[in-house]
């Protein structure tokens, strides 16, 4: 339920009649009649007056003193501007004045039975408010207010104290109570009055001694004065009445009145504090709500505390009881004003508090917001009311650029893309949190933040990252390293760099794209990086890796295929490889490379030169800038294209996210990985496919052989085949073709009757200006020999002796059918590949869901394969796996096999 659902407010929160005056009182408003109904009507005053312990005493021994002339006579209400001085004096003002209702109050509260006085006894009640008297000074006020100016008119008009203290002691014929207000405020004015060779201060000081012994030697007589304590104004003239009060308890006499300053309790002023910290909460609540609906607040707290218990945010269980004393308001923003924001002079503690709580429930009343609890993060700073009080009605006028760009527009901009709208809450408790009147301002702590803002259901986590975001977006916020928070009035590192951003140029953002896109694309043999098109000419030696720093469309890539830079037509069309961005991620590629900028140009600045932390800091944010552009780099870059093997029509796709590299930033690597995986890149070629590709099979059909170097230049050429990385490849698939009797091989060709001598079924040496020759145009001569077993072939109608390898001797063939079992048998395939001449072929198929993936490899490399094989067991855990591994040997290791538990699977 929500707090306007729960609690029934006050009409003037209900209204919106939120007069200042409603929430402070000054006395000589009620003595001239002129106070708001609240504090001039007896009754609604005590109605909506919570009697705080050191209240229930000041009245209780005022009583006992008036009734029975127990206990002292003096009492000091000593506490900060707004702390319930004012509002003390006005409960024993209301209560003495109408002894009826007084009356009624003792009773309601069991003062009567605690003080064996049954009834308010008939007393002169003598108020003074010292902003405002109407005689020219103190005593001469007191006497007219006794009804006995005449007495004292002479000693008023000459401003001279009386010297006699029965003169005094004869103004209370009566049981009397005064009340002096503000005395600091009248001795202010009182000091630049001179008076002989002193002046109306000291004067007023010395009659104060003599007031307090007249009062306390008295009969029925109590005395009660306020003082301000921390507006530092008074503060000189609080400790001067402070001093004389000591003098007065210790016995120093002033002369001709020593005998009155004996030691005595009765003599003694006390010093009472009207509102005890812990009772603020229910000051506020009986101030500001009517009633509650107990049940359903308790929920509420028994749901937010069990909340802070289960994320270690509290230890204390008392703090229950201060929750439940708070509501409808969280403790940490009632501690906030009074403990921090109190200490500014001009907020005028549980008075500005009072205004301020008001305020913001009405809001919320009024526009029916939903909260269940009223957090600091509940404060609507960018209400137009509540940020002037908050700023310029304290003197702080230098934060309303805090509040405008940190508090309300960033904040809101880092919450536009949140789901939990937290940035907002967290800003506005920073702020009322480093609203203090110390030069120095600690910092909120992010456990105490969490306290303050988190709601149940929310996870505590969000902070740290909300924070993490502000410190990297806010101008004014100080954070400590991380320790504590707060807002500054002058900005930070952050409103330089955003200064600095609009200096960077375009050229200057997209050389540091270009930096960090260096180092992301590593080279590697066989590959080349290109950045310029101008530069992708017709080179058949390596694979291009253009890197294009903006979008490419699909016709700019086929023109970049089909075209070189000087207009000819390309010949080598297989050779290349285009990277380029995707234009969304882009976006922040670019604002991560102009923040990347502006920081190295803060760098130079004077201002920033000057100053080590700075400087320090700057270099931190400057590696977290060079970290966000290469992630967002990694991020944007994805976009690669490239001719399909079968067909060479230009495929566009983003590089499968299994090979996001999970230790280093190698985007070569990545994208090599990825033309792996989709069969695109060979490092290796089947010999038995040359025979399949059209322009070498019309080759060998037309001429009946093909140079080495040409089957190269096709695979360069034609944008159907797959990559290879170098030549290497051809030379070695050319070297098994021959041993495998596919074709023949020569270095040179010799023409024998439209024949060519060529070496078929061995071993070869093969060089890159040598000759592949097709079986049926093989010239072999007949002859014997021992190694070698020889029989005819009929191929063609012609006849020619083929030599053939008897098999291998040793052959096994495993099943496969899991991941498990898969990886098992690549970790035992490392072992074996280290007995001897063993060669292995693994054939494996990934089935789910009409997803098909196959792997065909010869464990060249099984470290490689493994990491392939883990990367696709996160995207198809579930999917069918179905193959083998063949392994031939020259020589029987079925002991090995069996050593290796391999013996044991299914064939």
């Amino acid at each position: 339920m929500n707090v306007w659902e729960v609690c029934e407010f006050t009409d003037e929160i209900k209204f919106g009649k939120l007069d200042r005056k409603m929430f402070a009182v000054e006395l000589y408003e009620v003595l001239s009649g002129h106070a708001s109904e609240i504090y001039q009507d007896p009754e609604k005053f005590l109605d909506y007056t919570f009697l705080t312990s050191d209240m229930r005493r000041l009245l209780t021994y005022i009583l006992k003193r008036l009734a029975k002339n127990e206990g002292n006579a003096v009492y000091v209400l000593d506490t900060e501007f707004g702390g319930g001085k004012t509002h003390s004096l006005l409960l024993l003002y209301h209560i003495f004045r109408n002894r009826e209702l007084g009356n009624k109050y003792i009773r309601e509260y069991n003062i009567d039975k605690e003080s064996n006085i049954l009834e308010i006894p008939s007393v002169k009640v003598i108020a003074i408010d010292c902003r405002r008297m109407e005689k020219e000074t103190l005593w001469g006020q007191l006497a007219y207010e006794a009804g006995k100016y005449d007495l004292m008119r002479e000693n008023d008009i000459r401003k001279i104290p009386p010297i006699n203290i029965d003169v005094i002691k004869s103004l209370f014929d009566q049981p009397t109570l005064i009340l002096i207000d503000e005395l600091p405020a009248y001795l202010l004015t009182a000091s630049a009055h001179r008076i002989g060779d002193t002046n109306l201060m000291e004067l007023t000081l010395n009659f104060l001694t003599m007031l307090i012994s007249a009062v306390s030697t008295g009969d029925r007589v109590a005395l009660v004065i306020t003082l301000t304590g921390r507006q530092s104004l008074y503060e000189r003239y609080v400790e001067e009445v402070k001093r004389r009060l000591k003098e007065a308890e210790i016995g120093k006499a002033i002369e001709g009145v020593q005998d009155y300053y004996r030691s005595s309790v009765s003599r003694q002023a006390q010093y009472l504090v009207p509102v005890r910290d812990i009772e603020i909460y229910e000051v506020i609540r009986k101030r500001l709500i009517k009633t509650i609906k107990e049940r359903d607040a308790q929920r509420i707290v028994d749901r937010y505390f069990n909340y802070y218990l289960d994320k270690g945010l509290i230890e204390d269980h008392e703090y229950k009881r201060k929750m439940e004393m708070a509501y409808p308001f969280h403790p940490s923003l009632i501690d906030i004003l009074h403990y921090r924001v109190s200490t500014i002079e001009k907020f005028n503690r549980t008075r500005g508090a009072l205004w301020l709580l008001a305020t913001i429930l009405h809001r919320i009343y009024r526009n029916r917001v939903e909260c269940d609890l009223v957090t600091t993060g509940d404060v609507q700073i960018d209400d137009p009311t509540i940020k002037d009080a908050l700023t310029a009605q304290l003197d702080k006028s230098e934060y309303i650029n805090v509040v405008n760009t940190d508090v309300i527009e960033k904040a809101n901009e880092l919450d536009r893309g949140r789901n939990i709208k937290i940035v907002g809450r967290i800003a506005r408790t920073i702020f009322l949190h480093s609203l203090i009147a110390s030069a120095k301002i600690s910092g909120i702590r992010p456990t105490e933040i969490k306290l303050a803002v988190c709601r149940p259901g929310e996870d505590t986590s969000i902070v740290d990252e909300a924070l993490r975001d502000m410190d990297r977006e806010f101008w004014y916020l100080r954070s400590n390293g991380g320790r504590e928070y707060y807002f500054w009035i002058s900005p930070g590192i952050n409103k330089v760099i955003y200064d600095y951003k609009k200096e960077v140029s375009e050229g200057e953002v997209e050389d540091k794209i270009l930096k960090t896109l260096n180092k992301l694309f590593k080279p590697i043999s066989g590959f080349k990086i290109v950045w310029d098109p101008d530069k992708l000419d017709d080179d058949k030696e390596n694979i291009r890796i253009f890197v294009s720093l903006k979008p490419l469309d699909k016709a700019k890539l086929e023109k970049l295929f089909d075209i070189l830079p000087n207009g000819n037509p390309r010949e080598y069309k297989n050779t290349l490889l285009f990277v380029y961005p995707d234009r969304e991620p882009l976006k922040d590629v670019w604002k991560d490379a102009r923040e990347l900028a502006a920081i190295e140009k803060a760098m130079t600045d004077d201002r920033i030169k000057q100053d080590r932390g700075k400087i320090r800091e700057l270099k931190d944010r400057k590696e977290e800038a060079e970290a966000n552009l290469a992630a967002s780099c990694e991020i944007a870059y994805s976009l690669i294209a490239y001719p399909k093997v079968g067909d060479g029509e230009l495929v566009i796709e983003e590089i499968h996210p299994i090979f996001e590299a999970r230790k280093s930033r190698d985007l070569t690597e990545r994208l090599i990985k990825h033309l792996e995986y989709k069969m695109k890149l060979r490092e290796s070629l089947n010999p038995d496919s040359f025979m399949d590709i059209n322009s070498i099979k019309s080759e060998l059909v037309k001429r009946g052989y093909i140079k080495v170097s040409k089957i190269y230049d096709i695979f360069r050429k034609d944008r159907m085949l797959p990559y290879i990385k170098s030549g290497e490849a051809i030379v070695d698939a050319v070297r098994k073709g021959v041993e495998k009797s596919l074709f023949g091989y020569s270095d040179i060709l010799e023409d024998i009757d439209g024949k060519y001598k060529a070496k078929i079924g061995t071993l070869v040496n093969v060089k890159w200006d040598g000759y592949i020759i097709k079986r049926d145009y093989i010239y072999s001569e007949t002859e014997t020999r021992k190694e070698v077993e020889h029989k005819p072939i009929r191929e063609d109608s012609i006849d020619v002796i083929i030599p053939t390898y008897r098999p291998r001797r040793f052959s096994r063939v495993i099943s496969i059918s899991g991941f498990s079992q898969l990886k098992d048998i690549l970790n035992k395939a490392i072992i074996l590949k280290t007995l001897g001449n063993i060669d292995m072929k693994l054939s494996i198929r990934l089935s789910m869901e009409g997803d098909e993936v196959e792997i065909l490899s010869r464990l060249k490399n099984v470290s490689r394969l493994k990491e392939l094989i883990e990367h696709l067991e996160l995207h198809y855990r579930d999917a069918e796996v179905n193959g083998g591994i063949e392994i031939e040997s020259d020589e029987d290791i079925s002991d090995e096999l069996r050593k290796y538990g391999l013996e044991e699977v299914k064939r």
